[in-house]
């Protein structure tokens, strides 16, 4: 299966959005499963946990949406 510039340029731009728009699920899971496996762990710890991995889902949903618009800037078609 080929994908054109156009199809990649479609795909990375939605998974940049669907990161972003679903950033928080994994962010309050990772921080309530800290609080539950570790209880000797403050509301800081498991908040800064939280923040470290929104941090990282932030990006990764910024990378995407960088591709996408450096395809879509070198696209012939």
């Amino acid at each position: 299966m080929n994908f054109s510039r156009a199809d990649w340029v479609e795909f990375l731009r939605r998974m940049g959005k669907n990161l972003f728009r679903d950033a928080w699920y994994p962010t309050v899971a990772i921080g309530i499963a800290q609080a539950l496996i570790s209880p000797e762990s403050s509301l800081f710890d498991c908040l800064a946990t939280a923040a470290v991995l929104l941090a990282f889902i932030t990006t990764a949903a910024m990378f995407c949406f960088a591709v996408s618009w450096g395809i879509s800037l070198g696209s012939d078609d």
